[in-house]
């Protein structure tokens, strides 16, 4: 425990030093899920809130302007390994998310605009191959959706309009071939 402590406090002069304030999550607070707080003056806070692992290694660091999520947000396994990284804009997710394996391999390739997905998705399975890639518009699946088995094969194609299938849905086995109705 005083270990902690002591992380905690060159965590905190790490921080002031670069000219950003630092704070342990327990002493934050956020209502509503919109404005994060010092719970000791409920003001807003500007810096990077922080929370350790119970092996002391960082667990996650969470920049905030003026009580919002604001910059890159990143979250960490307890073996120092990076496990998501997304990045803020007043509160919403903007741009890249990707996340990560204990064993660092990317799983997770999300594009935000305004909070909502936007753009080319892509997701892996632990083997490195596909999941599935779709295109996002306003949170909304538009387009192109495939989906892939585990081995690499295709497992489906289907167009989508506003969220929805749109037309044909075309199956495959694991082999490859179309499947035939």
């Amino acid at each position: 425990m005083k270990r902690l402590i002591v992380l905690g406090f060159f965590w905190c002069l790490l921080f002031y030093a670069n000219g950003q304030q630092s704070y342990e999550y327990n002493k934050v607070v956020t209502h509503g899920d919109t404005i994060t707080y010092l719970r000791s003056e409920m003001t807003p806070i500007t810096g990077t809130v922080f929370k350790m692992h119970d092996n002391e290694n960082l667990e996650y660091e969470k920049p905030y302007v003026n009580g919002k999520l604001e910059g890159i947000l990143k979250i960490y396994f307890d073996n120092k390994q990076l496990s998501r990284e997304e990045n803020y804009v007043n509160n919403k997710l903007e741009g890249i998310k990707r996340e990560w394996s204990n064993e660092n391999q990317l799983l997770i390739i999300d594009y935000y605009k305004n909070g909502l997905l936007e753009g080319l998705q892509k997701h892996f399975y632990f083997n490195w191959q596909l999941s599935f890639i779709a295109n996002y518009v306003n949170g909304e699946k538009q387009g192109e959706f495939k989906s892939y088995y585990e081995n690499g094969q295709l497992k489906y194609i289907a167009n989508y309009v506003n969220d929805n299938w749109d037309g044909e849905v075309k199956w495959f086995y694991q082999n490859g071939q179309l499947e035939t109705i």
